[in-house]
């Protein structure tokens, strides 16, 4: 009988798998995913459902907290939705077993402290986001791995192989204040509970762009994100995660991220878009909060046919930023005065938000 032990927190599946290899003496050559699957006589599902079915969790739970599905479904077309049932299809497993190109990572204080704690050290998901090259807990820069490193070994083993980013990914991984917040964006988006729409997405950037008078929309002329990128954080970095910057411009997917309300971009490119226009992930994500309940509220008000609300228009346009302000700890009155709003058309919006969450705990 195998003995499959409960994954533990932030533990990526690929490196709980090969955890149980090792717990249950298999050879590191046979260390590969469909292993598993002749060892319980069941080769219909992924291995980390046969995981999560050996460690009585549920396929759900195992996705939500031991891949990377939550990140690369964080911004999702139409509304936003709550994360309790996954899509079990094929296309949701293979997007949460993607493998990083570049080598899976690790943090050796990380490994320092798993070994004192638990006598062995295993393998962070949040190490593996795509473009993350620190230790949020302490940091320092990772060092990068074979990528198929997981399954066949813990990560205290694979210290003495493990590679040095290059200088220069190393110097703009700790120093490039841009690089930072895009991994504490990241972060974010692989431990939320509820997607983002494209719409809520959208009306954040755009209104977030104007503010700051970056070009918002097509056909307006002037600085422009993917400009912003180049300034901010130009080199090998950049390159290697977002190359279609420097090849499209103004075409890149970067830049569609706040044009686009059909269709949902990488979430790797909507996390850059965020930590260009924003000084730190609290407010970015205290904005995106914002727009989504006035969006909620504005709908909820609408019968028998939701409004759906245009961000450019000037009265919904002051009453958003009037909210948004509000949400980051404006007093009301102060918000409506900057703004140009009512204030009983605040409360309004308030009130019904309020109540529909309430009603629905959300």
């Amino acid at each position: 009988m195998i003995h499959v032990p409960e994954p533990l927190p932030d533990e990526l599946a690929a490196g709980h798998l090969g955890r149980v290899y090792t717990i249950n003496g298999i050879s590191k050559k046979d260390r590969v995913s469909c292993t598993i699957h002749k060892l319980v006589g069941d080769e219909s599902r992924a291995y980390s459902e046969t995981l999560a079915s050996l460690a009585g969790l549920s396929f759900a739970h195992y996705l939500f907290h031991h891949t990377l599905l939550p990140f690369y479904r964080a911004v999702q077309v139409a509304e936003s939705k709550k994360w309790g049932v996954f899509n079990e299809n094929l296309v949701a497993r293979t997007v949460a077993h993607r493998a990083n190109p570049l080598g899976a990572m690790i943090c050796p204080l990380c490994i320092d402290e798993d070994v004192s704690f638990w006598g062995f050290s295993y393998w962070r998901r949040s190490h593996q986001l795509p473009g993350i090259y620190t230790c949020q807990k302490h940091q320092i820069a990772l060092l990068r791995t074979s990528w198929s490193s997981p399954m066949k070994l813990l990560p205290q083993e694979s210290l003495e192989k493990a590679e040095a980013l290059s200088p220069e990914l190393h110097i703009s991984a700790i120093e490039n204040p841009t690089i930072r917040r895009y991994g504490e964006i990241c972060q974010e988006f692989l431990c939320r509970e509820r997607s983002i729409s494209t719409t809520q997405m959208v009306s954040c950037l755009q209104q977030r762009a104007r503010r700051l008078q970056v070009r918002s929309r097509a056909g307006v002329i002037g600085l422009h994100l993917h400009d912003m990128a180049r300034r901010q954080a130009s080199g090998e970095w950049l390159t290697a995660h977002f190359p279609d910057i420097e090849k499209k411009g103004s075409s890149s997917s970067l830049c569609r991220t706040y044009t686009s309300q059909k269709i949902a971009y990488a979430t790797t490119y909507y996390a850059l878009a965020l930590a260009l226009l924003y000084d730190s992930a609290d407010d970015a994500f205290s904005d995106l909060e914002a727009y989504r309940e006035l969006n909620l509220a504005i709908n909820i008000q609408s019968s028998p046919q939701p409004i759906h609300w245009e961000p450019a228009t000037e009265n919904s346009g002051r009453l958003q930023r009037a909210l948004s302000e509000f949400l980051r700890g404006m007093p009301v009155d102060q918000a409506c005065s900057q703004h140009g709003t009512e204030r009983h058309a605040l409360e309004q919006v308030l009130r019904v938000a309020t109540k529909h969450a309430l009603e629905n705990r959300i």
